[in-house]
């Protein structure tokens, strides 16, 4: 018994790895669209203070 569940649990882990994969480096692309964006809808805000 302990053998079919270390094989499902084996099986699941690379299913999940596999997944992720191909959307690690979509997901550090929008996070540094997001980082850029912001910092320029930020940018006009100290001009208001001089």
């Amino acid at each position: 018994m302990t053998d079919i569940n270390r094989a499902h649990f084996g099986q699941s882990v690379a299913a999940g790895r596999d997944e992720l994969t191909g959307r690690l480096p979509w997901a550090c692309g929008l996070l540094l669209l997001a980082v850029g964006l912001t910092g320029l809808g930020l940018r006009p805000r100290p001009a208001e203070f001089r």
